[in-house]
C-alpha cells in the first residue's frame, strides 16, 4: 500500500490521499468480476453514453477485468484510471494496459471531489461485505452520510460515486441485490435524489463462484 501521507500523480492530476491511515479491511470483500458480467456492464456504457468515452475510472479495479471489457466495447478509450488497496492489483492493471493505465494504490473512499481527475465514466464492482476496521464516526467525518445504522462497504462506494465524480459522468455499478432490502433504503433514496437512473437490473445468483448472493446492476 502506498504511503498514506503522500499524494500520487495520475495522468498529471494529483490525487491526495488522507493524512490518516486508509481504511484497513480484515476482509477485503473482493470477488473479481466474471467476463460475461463484465462485458454486459461495459456494454451499458456504450448503450447509454455512445462511443465518446475517453477516460474510465474503476475505484476498486482489481486485476482490470472491467477495463478489459470496456476496451473491447470502446477501443477508443485513452485512459483507464484504476484505484485499489492492493498493490498487486494495480501492478497487474499497469501490466495489462500499458500506456493507457493510470493507477493509485489506496482506498478510493479517501479520494475527495477536489482531488478527483476528470473522467467520462465510472465502472465498478465495489467490495461487498468488506469488514471495515474504521468505525462509523471516522467515515462520517469523511462525509459518508450512509455510515449509520446497518450499511455495507458497497453502500459507501455508491455514495462516493454520487458525491465525487462530476455531474454528467456515467456510472455503471455491479452491486448485490441486497440494495433492494429495507436496510439499504437510504442508498436507494440517495440514488433517486442525486442521479438520473437509466437502468436497474436484477440478475439473480450464480455469477460469482462460491458467492451465493444475487447481483444487481445499476446505470
Amino acid at each position: 500500500m502506498s504511503n498514506p501521507n503522500a499524494s500520487e500523480v495520475v495522468d498529471d492530476t494529483v490525487l491526495a490521499t488522507s493524512s490518516r491511515q486508509p481504511v484497513e479491511r480484515r476482509s477485503l470483500g473482493a470477488v473479481y468480476t466474471p467476463d460475461t458480467l463484465a462485458e454486459w456492464a461495459a456494454g451499458l456504457l456504450t448503450e447509454f453514453s455512445g462511443p465518446d468515452i475517453r477516460r474510465v475510472l474503476d475505484p476498486a479495479c482489481g486485476d482490470g477485468a472491467l477495463f478489459a471489457a470496456v476496451e473491447q466495447k470502446l477501443p477508443g478509450v485513452q485512459a483507464f484510471i484504476g484505484v485499489d488497496v492492493s498493490e498487486a492489483a494495480t501492478t497487474e492493471v499497469l501490466r495489462r494496459f500499458g500506456a493507457k493505465a493510470r493507477t493509485l494504490t489506496t482506498d478510493a473512499l479517501y479520494i475527495q471531489s477536489d482531488s478527483m481527475p476528470r473522467v467520462d465514466a465510472v465502472i465498478m464492482n465495489p467490495p461487498w461485505g468488506a469488514d471495515l476496521a474504521q468505525g462509523s464516526d471516522e467515515l462520517r467525518r469523511l462525509g459518508y452520510e450512509l455510515a449509520v445504522g446497518q450499511y455495507d462497504s458497497w453502500d459507501l462506494f455508491v455514495e462516493w460515486s454520487v458525491k465525487t465524480v462530476l455531474p454528467g459522468t456515467r456510472v455503471v455499478a455491479i452491486l448485490p441485490d441486497a440494495i433492494f432490502l429495507p436496510e439499504h433504503a437510504r442508498t436507494r433514496k440517495l440514488l433517486l435524489e442525486r442521479t438520473r437512473i437509466d437502468l436497474v437490473a436484477r440478475l439473480g445468483e450464480g455469477w460469482f463462484e462460491g458467492v451465493y448472493r444475487g447481483v444487481a446492476v445499476i446505470a
